[in-house]
């Protein structure tokens, strides 16, 4: 069952399906051979993912709250901040131009695609299906797999945990997945799901709650860099890029670190 994971506030539940456990639990699996083909492509960086990292339910909730959907940021006391393309880029260390693509495709028939015997193919068939693999399966089929895990299960995760039809034909030629604009698609579908999650919020008496689709921790690696640690000494320990590989052990989730910039917050 795919996981949900939610907080309250003025009446509404925030959740998001973001998550990296399955990530992490296979890269304690693959071969040398499979991670050195892994590195070839642009998501190595989803190599050193060791842990399910954390998102903070009471953050995404605050930044749905103050978001300006006309303006592309956030008010935080009475401060706009702006959340743009380049900011999901250098947090996750994905192209911002290129080809754009389609992740909504009615169907899809092509070689990963056919690596599934599933009418609708979920982040848990994915999972189930590179474990197989793994063990024996061909080291470019592995690749494929693993990286439809990291795009499904953290970078483009939705609330039913189902796989983007339009993933599958990205990754029949590996060598061309690096052309893509991998950055716009995935600001453009974490920017789309939180208009509507902040509409929610706005609407408290219509609806308990609000669901944001995409990767959340670009967002909270946003909040870190430019609300709550960006003067502190923890932001300059390390210059890494993608910033996700300085930021994804730390932790946001004691309330006097929100409370200051987010006065709201219960």
């Amino acid at each position: 069952m795919r996981e949900f994971h939610g907080c309250r506030l003025i009446g509404v539940y925030a959740r998001h399906s973001c998550r990296t456990k399955y990530l992490a639990h296979v890269n304690t699996l693959l071969t040398d051979v499979q991670k050195t083909f892994i590195q070839t492509t642009p998501f190595a960086w989803l190599l050193s993912i060791d842990t399910d990292i954390k998102m903070c339910r009471k953050l995404v909730l605050q930044l749905c709250n103050t978001w300006l959907e006309r303006r592309g940021g956030f008010e935080v006391r009475s401060i706009f901040i702006p959340f743009t393309k380049l900011d999901v880029c250098l947090g996750l260390g994905v192209r911002g131009n290129g080809e754009m693509f389609k992740l909504f495709k009615e169907e899809v028939d092509c070689h990963t695609r056919r690596l599934f015997d599933t009418n609708d193919v979920s982040v848990d068939n994915v999972y189930e299906q590179l474990q197989n693999c793994i063990k024996g399966g061909e080291v470019a089929d592995v690749c494929r797999l693993y990286l439809l895990l990291g795009l499904s299960e953290f970078l483009f995760p939705n609330r039913g945990g189902k796989v983007h039809l339009g993933l599958f034909e990205l990754l029949d030629d590996l060598s061309c997945i690096g052309k893509y604009n991998w950055g716009g698609v995935i600001y453009e579908y974490l920017v789309s799901s939180l208009c509507d999650a902040a509409l929610c919020v706005g609407n408290a008496q219509k609806r308990s709650h609000c669901h944001v689709d995409g990767c959340i921790f670009a967002l909270q690696i946003w909040a870190m860099e430019h609300v709550l640690f960006g003067h502190n000494k923890l932001a300059k320990t390390k210059t890494c890029i993608p910033r996700i590989l300085h930021w994804m052990h730390v932790r946001v989730g004691v309330k006097q670190k929100l409370k200051k910039p987010f006065p709201l917050m219960k």
